[in-house]
C-alpha cells in the first residue's frame, strides 16, 4: 500500500523541482538582462 503513495510524493518533488527549475533559469535571463542592459549604458557613456 505504501508504494503508491510514494510515487505520488516522488512525482510532486519531481514538479516542484522542475518549477523551480523554470524559474530559475527565468531569473538568471532576467539577470543578464539586467547586465547587458548595464554595459550598454556604460558603452554609451564612454
Amino acid at each position: 500500500m505504501d508504494k503508491p503513495i510514494g510515487l505520488i510524493k516522488k512525482i510532486r518533488k519531481n514538479e516542484k523541482d522542475s518549477w523551480n527549475d523554470t524559474r530559475n533559469t527565468t531569473d538568471k535571463k532576467a539577470d543578464t538582462i539586467k547586465t547587458d542592459i548595464k554595459r550598454d549604458v556604460k558603452r554609451k557613456l564612454n
